[in-house]
């Protein structure tokens, strides 16, 4: 099927080629309505594109990406660059590759690695989610540990996608989350922000803010649009370290669009 681009021109309004905004937001909602009881994943392949911001200063561009690599098979990738500014000081890439199953309306996480490319003394992460032995090992650079798995256990990056998949499958978030990262096991609580309106490759886009955090003091808010299958609009993450760092969408591309609406029958 062929790509729908929906880059934004210079001047930050939509393309001109291709589906009108206000039609592509319309077909958007259609699709990503919630409360559906699917068999398939609700969100389709996707592309994204953010900038990142440190404390308000231009950091960098992240890109996300959803494939669907079997039948039940799904890879979500991050790649975050810094800025030829930040790479002056640090040039570092950050490689986020989620692998995870999609069965009876659930995810379940398979493996989680991150890979640091250039810098003084990269760190890589590897976590491999052992649902059968119920355990989770993870790596942290040459430190290795072996924990308990809880159920519902997920990794940092795809703990986003999960929200995401509640929201349009169930209408709501759980109270928390368990994620596995840094080679320990935290619990974050959830909670639901107000609502906001954002400017986006597709028009203007309604947002509601949903925010955790864990007894560490880590805390990301992310702001999920219904109309963009509740992904990603804008995010912020408040660091151990006291820094502010924010993404906002600035490019979104569907590279497959679900032939059966979510909670319609084919």
């Amino acid at each position: 099927m062929r790509r729908r681009s929906l880059t934004a021109e210079p001047n930050g309004r939509p393309p001109r080629r291709g589906l009108p905004a206000a039609a592509l937001v319309a077909l958007l909602t259609t699709v990503a309505a919630p409360t559906l009881h699917a068999q398939s994943f609700p969100v389709p392949s996707f592309r994204a594109w953010y900038s990142v911001s440190v404390d308000g200063i231009h950091a960098g561009d992240d890109r996300l990406v959803l494939t669907r690599t079997g039948r039940d098979r799904y890879v979500y990738a991050g790649v975050l660059t810094p800025s030829h500014f930040v790479a002056l000081f640090f040039n570092r890439t950050y490689i986020q590759t989620s692998r995870f199953l999609f069965r009876h309306g659930r995810l379940l996480d398979r493996r989680y690695t991150l890979m640091e490319k250039g810098g003084g003394h990269p760190t890589n992460q590897t976590i491999v989610f052992d649902w059968a032995r119920r355990r989770v090992r993870m790596s942290l650079g040459h430190k290795h540990r072996t924990l308990p798995l809880p159920p519902g256990t997920t990794d940092e990056q795809l703990a986003q996608l999960h929200v995401s998949y509640d929201l349009l499958a169930h209408g709501r978030p759980h109270t928390f989350y368990t994620v596995a990262e840094h080679n320990h096991v935290h619990r974050y609580l959830v909670h639901t922000g107000p609502r906001r309106i954002f400017r986006s490759p597709v028009g203007k886009l309604e947002a509601t803010e949903y925010y955790y955090f864990n007894k560490k003091g880590k805390k990301i808010a992310y702001w999920l649009a219904p109309q963009l299958y509740d992904l990603i609009v804008f995010m912020v993450l408040h660091t151990n370290a006291g820094l502010r760092v924010s993404m906002h969408l600035k490019r979104f591309t569907l590279v497959h669009t679900p032939a059966t609406p979510p909670g319609k029958k084919g």
